[in-house]
């Protein structure tokens, strides 16, 4: 495979995306990674071999520099919207995911995962189900604390209790509906952003005011909610579920897991 397209250098006007490019169409998905300051070793390693087992027909790469996350993702989604690409999937420029080769993977990041989760391959996984989930998130351990699962099965943004534990025991197989799941390892149907545009009444501070018509699909309503949550949000009001999978575990800031 050739190298994977890198767009986050290429400008053409004052607000630094492309509007279109007939390079990203044709493909089955476009995997959108939005970057704070740099890519963590860990994550361009593991994304680039799991990346490997696709086609530049069947997959692209974009990425986005911005200091707020949620503005670089909705710069990345604006993208990704005027290609011809049922999906989009972010993984997080600190995220490394399993790509594959089990022995590889809990060697590498010394994390004991079983061999049915860390030999999955990252993006083909995201991919394997059906467009009716709409929303479909990887688990992944939390950056500061190491063992958290970055979902909800509580009310808003709180996990239930004892969830965490039981999850680590093997409990939770395959995928399950949550009220919400990180962005930081998603897979999203385009009929997703489709549909919350044609509710957009509904949405006001989503609407495009500036910058191009970039719409806020990601921009959070409440200070202190995370663009996840407030992404969630708005698809379940749109009437679609949202999905964890249960066995698709990515690592948080790869290099604290050394």
């Amino acid at each position: 495979m050739s190298d994977p397209v890198q767009t986050s250098s290429i400008e053409v006007d004052d607000v630094g995306f492309i509007e279109h490019s007939p390079v990203f169409d044709g493909g089955v998905a476009v995997l959108c990674v939005a970057v704070y300051m740099y890519v963590e070793p860990e994550a361009m390693e593991s994304t680039t071999i799991a990346m490997s087992k696709f086609g530049r027909d069947k997959l692209r790469w974009m990425s986005q520099e911005k200091t707020c996350v949620w503005e670089s993702r909705n710069r990345l989604t604006h993208r990704y919207l005027n290609t011809d690409a049922p999906y989009q999937i972010f993984v997080d420029a600190d995220m490394a995911m399993p790509c594959g080769n089990a022995t590889y993977f809990n060697q590498r990041f010394r994390k004991n995962l079983p061999e049915r989760t860390a030999g999955l391959n990252g993006i083909t996984r995201l991919l394997s189900h059906p467009p009716s989930m709409g929303v479909v998130g990887a688990s992944y351990f939390d950056r500061q604390i190491g063992k958290q699962l970055q979902c909800s099965r509580g009310c808003g943004s709180h996990m239930e209790p004892g969830f965490n534990v039981r999850f680590e025991r093997g409990e939770f197989t395959g995928v399950g509906e949550v009220l919400w799941t990180a962005t930081g390892g998603m897979r999203i149907h385009r009929g997703v952003f489709e549909a919350i545009k044609a509710k957009s009444a509904d949405f006001p501070e989503i609407v495009p005011r500036k910058e191009g018509g970039i719409w806020g699909f990601f921009t959070p309503h409440r200070v202190s909610m995370g663009e996840d949550v407030a992404f969630c949000a708005r698809a379940r009001h749109c009437g679609f579920k949202i999905w964890q999978d249960y066995d698709l575990r990515f690592l948080h800031k790869a290099h604290h897991f050394n």
